[in-house]
């Protein structure tokens, strides 16, 4: 553990970044950095509950095995799920002789003892800061201490920022809100025309999405929206945003999307659905198509207009059929 003066310094150091207008992902990324500096470890993380409160979603890590692939901890599984249901600190001296503990073989980095503490707000536990150890026995009294005060200067502002993420995506789908399609598009229509590059639209209709609600209940339908959601994130570039508009109806708006990248990407969505189908509940999938409206911006063209012809595009794509695309 640092001196006293010293993790004075780095918790004065970490509160004021909070103050400043920073993403959600480096706000995180400050918290498990700075608990390194607090306390004698070699890795940490930060989880907050998802949406459902069900699974705890790594928000950002530090140290050793920061850069690989995050394991997922559903609430009450393994000592950092324990942590979250139970809203109380674990400090175990080795983990090998714990109840809780699950081995996770493919987490990316070895520990002997854990230091886990939970982020909440009164009663309510909205994620996990952590650290681990190759140590045993690692983590004294004065290291939960510390640990526990920085997850509570964290906490409101970590709140602040998940309320606000809330409040732009949509519970299901995790796309953003239709609330926030226009003045986005209207910001990225202003950017490619000063950069001089193209912007590009999918308007796409899930087909007969009713019929799964009807025939399989709210539950599935929504499942199906959320698979869908996340099938186009896992083909999307980076710099793309997904936008839902309800009913099935979701936009992908594309910066930087020339003409034929745009019929691309609308091409390898339906070939993405054509071989896979969607899950809708746990053991049922169901085979979907999509309608595909495609365009891209035109000179002297306003957002809204842009994205009323991706709309008339994905309605002429309606008419000739499902799984059809239409260039507008």
């Amino acid at each position: 553990m640092r001196g006293a003066s010293e993790a004075l310094a780095t918790l004065i150091e970490v509160t004021e970044r909070f103050t400043l207008d920073v993403p959600l992902e480096e706000v995180l990324e400050d918290v498990t950095g700075a608990l390194l500096e607090l306390v004698p470890g070699n890795h940490s993380s930060i989880r907050v509950f998802d949406d459902t409160r069900s699974e705890l979603i790594c928000g950002a890590r530090s140290g050793e095995g920061a850069s690989t692939i995050p394991v997922k901890f559903m609430k009450g599984e393994g000592i950092i799920g324990w942590v979250a249901d139970y809203g109380r600190v674990a400090r175990i001296a080795d983990v090998s002789q714990d109840a809780r503990y699950v081995p996770l073989g493919e987490q990316g980095f070895e520990f002997s003892s854990i230091l886990a503490v939970p982020l909440a707000i009164g009663s309510e536990v909205i994620g996990v800061l952590a650290v681990t150890s190759k140590e045993p026995n690692a983590f004294k009294p004065d290291d939960e201490l510390l640990a526990r005060l920085l997850a509570n200067c964290s906490v409101p502002v970590i709140q602040k920022n998940r309320l606000e993420r809330l409040s732009l995506f949509d519970d299901v789908t995790q796309a953003l809100r239709a609330s926030r399609l226009l003045p986005q598009a209207e910001e990225e229509l202003a950017r490619a025309r000063r950069e001089g590059s193209p912007l590009g639209v999918l308007m796409i209709d899930l087909d007969r999405l009713q019929n799964v609600y009807q025939e399989f209940g709210f539950p599935a339908g929504d499942g199906v929206m959320r698979s869908f959601a996340e099938r186009v994130r896992s083909i999307k570039r980076a710099e793309s945003h997904l936008y839902t508009r309800g009913g099935g109806t979701f936009v992908l708006v594309m910066p930087g999307a020339e003409p034929a990248f745009a019929r691309d990407q609308a091409e390898a969505l339906k070939r993405d659905l054509a071989t896979r189908p969607l899950e809708a509940v746990e053991g049922v999938a169901i085979p979907m198509t999509a309608s595909i409206g495609v365009c891209h911006s035109v000179e002297g063209e306003s957002a809204d207009q842009l994205l009323r012809r991706a709309e008339a595009a994905m309605a002429e794509a309606r008419e000739q059929g499902a799984g059809a695309i239409v260039v507008g």
